[in-house]
């Protein structure tokens, strides 16, 4: 997915997530986030669809290495493997984990 921001054309790698996912591509579907005006990180996402790393990244808040540890640990979801190079995690999988979560505020 391409996107024209201004002056200046963003497409593949050096584009930030939302600046790649800012616009619906050609593939969305009626159901699809874009068309329901819905900003719920876990309905974005179709229940399957394959989620790369920094969106893993921004949806948990934790770091890179904190989720192979805990990967390791077998605590997290573990990633699939979608080419030589590229892994990726199923989203349904990551918003449980998040869901499972005993998660406190601060100053309360």
């Amino acid at each position: 997915m391409s996107v024209l921001r201004g002056k200046r054309h963003i497409s593949g790698r050096g584009a930030s997530f939302r600046e790649k996912n800012a616009a619906p591509g050609p593939a969305c579907q009626a159901s699809c986030h874009h068309q329901q005006g819905v900003g719920n990180n876990m309905e974005q996402h179709h229940a399957n669809s394959i989620l790369r790393l920094a969106q893993v990244l921004e949806i948990t808040g934790l770091g890179r290495s904190t989720i192979y540890d805990l990967i390791r640990r077998g605590e997290f979801p573990s990633s699939r493997q979608l080419g030589r190079r590229a892994v990726g995690w199923i989203s349904s999988e990551i918003f449980q984990w998040v869901a499972s979560r005993n998660i406190s505020r601060k100053g309360g």
